[in-house]
């Protein structure tokens, strides 16, 4: 089953410019002047469900506008379905499937504990008694916050916060779920923890994405990954498609290395005294025994490829994926 479907989506939004002539604050209430930013131009999307779906890009490159419009916080007048439902409408069956979370906007009240914001949200979503109390003793066990359920939000780390807005957001149990940076802050402990959450609930059949500049989100999480960049979608696939796709880059600090090179076949980089040569990962075997057959193993040193070096030559080359 397709969780969301995307066609053609474009979308741009305006922004006030500010007159610098004299007077210019009269002229600005009677003739206002907008200019228009591109967000979105024609990008498609297709999502199936049972996925956790990395959203990865640089700082305005759409990512939460993106899950803004899946939730239907943001009107569009493209092609968006999510479960089989314009978002925009806010039907009621939509409404109960998904939960949000945006890292910036706390949906906890300040001076109550959270067990008080999640009886609302009990309410709010019709969750009979002894479902919402076995969910709570759940999940507040799953993230080691049980002792902390009535503790005033204004007392709770960052850490036990972020943990109790993702609660509030899987109480009524959706079929989607958006995150938007929910390690934000987070020491590597609570990530950890956030991270065990996320698949916990994957594993019940559910949909889930996220945003995040921490790679080790994706990396530790998701399923697939997409890369947002220039207005598009830079890359769309599944993480480990990418890492087989890895490259391995090899430096050799030996000085005869110019004169076996030719035997190797591999383009080299010369720098500081270190020949580089980048090869791919099912080459990495048969270089490195040639290599050793010339070289000491203490004059070579092998980096492998993150994902995170992956995507940042995606950004440099412009790769789209296709």
């Amino acid at each position: 089953m397709i969780m969301i479907e995307i066609n053609n989506l474009s979308y741009c939004y305006k922004t006030f410019q500010r007159s610098d002539e004299k007077f210019g604050v009269i002229k600005d209430f009677f003739n206002r002047k907008y200019e228009n930013h591109m967000v979105f131009d024609e990008i498609n999307l297709s999502i199936p469900e049972g996925k956790i779906i990395g959203l990865l890009g640089a700082n305005g490159a759409g990512k939460t506008t993106l899950l803004k419009i899946m939730c239907g916080l943001l009107h569009t007048d493209c092609y968006v379905q999510v479960m089989g439902y314009n978002p925009y409408k806010k039907e009621k069956d939509f409404l109960k499937n998904i939960g949000v979370l945006f890292g910036q906007k706390s949906a906890l009240i300040w001076d109550l504990p959270p067990m008080d914001t999640l009886k609302i949200s009990q309410k709010i979503y019709d969750i009979p008694n002894d479902v919402f109390r076995s969910r709570v003793t759940e999940y507040v066990a799953q993230m080691n916050v049980a002792d902390k359920l009535n503790t005033p939000v204004r007392k709770l780390s960052l850490g036990e916060r972020m943990k109790f807005e993702i609660l509030v957001a899987i109480i009524h149990d959706p079929k989607l779920l958006l995150l938007d940076e929910p390690t934000i802050g987070l020491d590597l402990k609570a990530q950890l923890e956030v991270h065990e959450m996320v698949k916990k609930f994957k594993a019940r059949n559910k949909t889930v994405i996220i945003t995040s500049h921490y790679i080790k989100d994706i990396e530790n999480t998701c399923d697939d990954v997409i890369v947002l960049s220039d207005k598009k979608i830079l890359l769309h696939e599944e993480i480990e498609h990418i890492e087989l796709e890895d490259s391995v880059t090899i430096s050799i600090n030996h000085k005869q290395f110019r004169e076996f090179e030719k035997n190797l076949s591999v383009d080299f980089e010369y720098s500081e005294g270190t020949y580089i040569i980048t090869i791919a990962k099912k080459d990495e075997s048969h270089i490195l025994n040639k290599l050793l057959q010339h070289v000491n193993f203490e004059d070579i040193q092998i980096e492998r490829n993150t994902l995170e070096s992956l995507l940042i030559n995606l950004y440099e080359k412009g790769y789209v994926n296709g």
